[in-house]
């Protein structure tokens, strides 16, 4: 009995659904609206005795924890990637060549960014002393390697 209200609960609404698209409908497309609010009710009134059913509440497709999760990864790639043209902006106003450069972030107990780890791979073996302290200025608090 439940099965059945169900069925035409969802043909009712579609009913009222298509009556209102129909008056709203300019006359030029009547034929067209009538055959798609018709095929409409037909579709939902046949998926329902065929047993398809759609229920969001029963399984989540993509977990809050799991986009929450995705969405913090990003924002610290992003962050990271910027902070490393930063800091290459700047030690190549100061001369020194960065061959490479690799930023680690992550969060603090108060969930602001911070870097963890800075490595910076540099080609003048003169200018490692230089590059460590500008690196340790601008990212004080962290592990910085420099070499070259």
């Amino acid at each position: 009995m439940n099965y059945f209200r169900e069925t035409m609960f969802i043909c009712c609404i579609c009913a009222v659904l298509s009556s209102a698209v129909r008056m709203i409908s300019p006359d030029k497309l009547k034929k067209e609206m009538n055959l798609i609010c018709t095929l409409l009710i037909i579709v939902c009134t046949a998926s329902s005795f065929a047993g398809y059913r759609i229920n969001l509440n029963e399984k989540k497709l993509y977990s809050e924890r799991d986009r929450t999760a995705d969405y913090n990864n990003i924002i610290l790639e992003q962050t990271a990637e910027s902070m490393k043209q930063e800091l290459e902006h700047e030690l190549k106003s100061k001369d020194i060549t960065v061959h490479e450069l690799v930023i680690d972030c992550s969060y603090d107990e108060y969930n602001y960014i911070k870097a963890d780890k800075v490595l910076a791979v540099i080609n003048e073996a003169n200018k490692c002393m230089q590059a460590e302290k500008i690196i340790r200025d601008k990212y004080s608090g962290c592990t910085v390697e420099v070499t070259s």
